[in-house]
């Protein structure tokens, strides 16, 4: 059976101001994303721009050996991502290890 409903959405204010449940949102973005899994979301993405780092590595180095032109773009974006790569696999590394600490700190006050 079923029994019909009536629902308006143009009668009601928003419970929440707009630019307090963005920031809301994006501090349960930011903490979910930092302290509970930093691994995943930081350690993956480094890595994947330390193989790009070496895949451009590669074509720079290529392309110099077959034509004797050092491509500056090319090389600038090998450098790039090796420098944004390794500072994400050390930042994960890191909240990792601090997220770590605070779960033992929490088991011993139980």
């Amino acid at each position: 059976v079923e029994v019909p409903i009536v629902v308006r959405y143009d009668d009601s204010e928003p419970s929440k101001n707009p630019v307090a449940h963005f920031s809301e949102l994006m501090a349960t973005i930011l903490r979910i994303v930092l302290e509970e899994r930093p691994l995943i979301y930081l350690g993956i993405p480094g890595a994947s721009l330390m193989i790009v780092s070496m895949y451009f590595g590669l074509l720079t180095v290529n392309l110099y050996f077959s034509t004797r032109y050092f491509s500056l773009p090319m090389a600038f974006i090998s450098l790039a991502s090796l420098l944004l790569g390794i500072l994400l696999i050390i930042a994960s590394f890191q909240l990792y290890s601090i997220a770590r600490i605070r779960a033992e700190i929490r088991k011993l006050r139980r």
